[in-house]
């Protein structure tokens, strides 16, 4: 299945913003690696945060240093031991999840919850560090 041209599904029981990320993930982006499929002249193709690997979807939300960290601080904090590093495999899990309310309420709390800033407020730590070396 080509991420690009599947026809993107929107999961009503899903908050707006997972339903968005799950379509970035879905190569949507104008990643440096697009934009050479669509004929852009592009310097580099290669990730301008860690310079280990092509700039594609894939690598900026997965494989990244800056990605990795991030999904590994997501994963203590929901407590899982191995974490879905496959991007397919997280849209085909954004496309099925099925809630009643009271679950989507505490997935909804939880993506509103100090955590995901906390996350955020890393990242920047990370690129303001990755930068500066």
């Amino acid at each position: 299945m080509d991420m690009a041209t599947t026809r993107t599904r929107w999961n009503k029981n899903l908050p707006i913003k997972v339903n968005v990320f799950t379509w970035r993930l879905r190569d949507r982006l104008p990643t440096r690696y697009n934009l050479t499929l669509r004929g852009i002249d592009v310097d580099l193709t290669r990730c301008p945060v860690c310079d280990e690997g092509i700039e594609t979807s894939q690598h900026l939300f997965m494989e990244c240093t800056l990605a990795s960290s991030l999904w590994s601080m997501v994963a203590t904090w929901w407590g899982f031991a191995d974490f879905h590093k496959v991007l397919r495999d997280l849209i085909q899990w954004g496309d099925s999840v099925t809630y009643n309310k009271p679950i989507k309420a505490c997935f909804d709390n939880s993506l509103d919850s100090p955590m995901p800033q906390a996350v955020e407020k890393h990242a920047e730590k990370l690129k303001k560090n990755l930068k500066v070396s």
